[in-house]
């Protein structure tokens, strides 16, 4: 209608009434393009809204399993250095001490891996919705923790090959475990069924052993504290909310 009311007026040369709906038309472009911006400017922002919202969920999980995770570390360099104490300080086991032994000798091969990388931040540069993200600082504390991550699991694969490898043939030659697995979780624990106490005690390799796993057991750690310190800058910049 718009077009041949255009036609009209050119024909009958009312230069005028041409003008108006040139403005008609550009105004009415101009409406519709910024209508169209609007509404994908507040789709951004709701789409935006979802990946905090997933992003707030996935670091929980990873703080919390980076808690665990120092807790078991905790309990193995504490139980490795106290048997290290205890074989060097005592050539005969006392029958009474028997089990706190056993308890401390399961404690030494206790392990546990780096958290995972953060599926929404996968996702999101999966689909190509990083730049979403509007608060640069809280997606450079996703890089940041995301690159940490990665030299978490490649340091902590390192660890434990060298565990593997070097470390537990000793141990293991000495100590007999049972494994003990929760059908419910899917997690395994282990549990000392014996001993050699006297080898321990004579043969200088197993002290050695001990003191590289408390090493091995510390380094991983360390690499762990650095990836739940990389976590917690990332919560820190969820808690300030959409800029």
């Amino acid at each position: 209608m718009l077009l041949r009311r255009l036609t009209k007026h050119v024909t009958d040369q009312n230069w005028f009434a041409v003008f108006i709906d040139f403005i008609i038309v550009v105004v009415g472009v101009f409406i519709g393009i910024q209508v169209a911006n609007w509404n994908e400017s507040l789709s951004n922002q709701d789409q935006e809204l979802v990946y905090i919202e997933r992003l707030t969920e996935d670091f929980k999980t990873i703080e919390s399993r980076l808690s665990s995770n120092m807790k078991i570390f905790d309990r193995a360099i504490e139980g490795t250095s106290d048997i290290m104490t205890f074989v060097a300080e005592n050539e005969v086991m006392i029958e009474s001490e028997s089990q706190r032994f056993k308890a401390m000798l399961a404690d030494i091969d206790s392990n546990a891996l780096p958290a995972w990388r953060s599926a929404t931040y996968i996702e999101m540069q999966s689909a190509g919705d990083f730049n979403l993200i509007k608060n640069n600082h809280l997606k450079k504390a996703l890089v940041n923790y995301d690159q940490g991550t990665e030299i978490a699991h490649v340091g902590a694969n390192k660890l434990l090959n060298s565990q593997i490898q070097v470390v537990e043939p000793i141990i293991y030659s000495l100590i007999k475990y049972a494994p003990n697995l929760d059908v419910t979780s899917g997690t395994e624990s282990y549990t000392v069924t014996d001993f050699d106490y006297k080898k321990m005690v004579e043969e200088p390799e197993f002290l050695y052993a001990l003191s590289a796993m408390l090493k091995l057991q510390a380094n991983n750690q360390v690499l762990q504290q650095n990836q739940m310190k990389l976590a917690q800058a990332v919560i820190t910049q969820l808690n300030t909310g959409v800029e």
